[in-house]
């Protein structure tokens, strides 16, 4: 019996402290700061993802191909605006959150591109089941399943019967009136 070729070890592997290596880095309180280009959600042409936090361990920044998203926190710690530009330069969009309680869910949101402001208002109905979202005056129903997800959306006309997606046990899609 011939031997076997040796295993190769592994290109990335965890430290004593749990820690991954390969170009993973790490702040003094073991967050990471630097995330790999070829472990990003848009691969290694866009270039590693820098991460900064607050002292609360929120993020602050997300940066990456010379974009960064930047975080700021009311004062419960929640997301409360997020801008998004090109690093060192004026934001392109930003998105404002509000909340009417202290949960982390905002009652609305308003999302700045340029000159232009939409905003999304959220309302649950009383049970939880059920949200209504409007957005710049279209509303849709968000159908949530036992465990909270929403699993589709129903867009409610102005006009006419909202619309439902119809999903038959022989594979046929469609919609169908509500």
């Amino acid at each position: 019996m011939a031997d076997a070729a040796p295993i190769a070890p592994p290109r990335r592997g965890p430290t004593a402290a749990d820690r991954l290596t390969g170009g993973y880095t790490y702040d003094d309180l073991g967050r990471q700061t630097t995330l790999p280009a070829a472990d990003t959600p848009a691969g290694g042409a866009a270039g590693d993802v820098t991460l900064g936090y607050y002292n609360t361990d929120a993020i602050k920044s997300i940066a990456q191909n010379g974009m960064t998203t930047a975080f700021t926190l009311d004062p419960l710690g929640r997301r409360a605006t997020a801008t998004v530009g090109p690093t060192g330069g004026e934001a392109t969009s930003t998105t404002t959150h509000h909340y009417t309680d202290d949960s982390d869910n905002p009652a609305w949101v308003d999302s700045t591109t340029n000159s232009s402001t939409s905003t999304t208002r959220h309302a649950a109905s009383l049970t939880g089941d059920l949200t209504a979202t409007l957005t710049d005056g279209l509303v849709s129903l968000e159908l949530g399943d036992p465990h909270g997800d929403i699993v589709t959306a129903v867009a409610v006309p102005s006009t006419g019967d909202p619309l439902a997606p119809v999903f038959h046990e022989v594979g046929r899609t469609g919609l169908s009136a509500v």
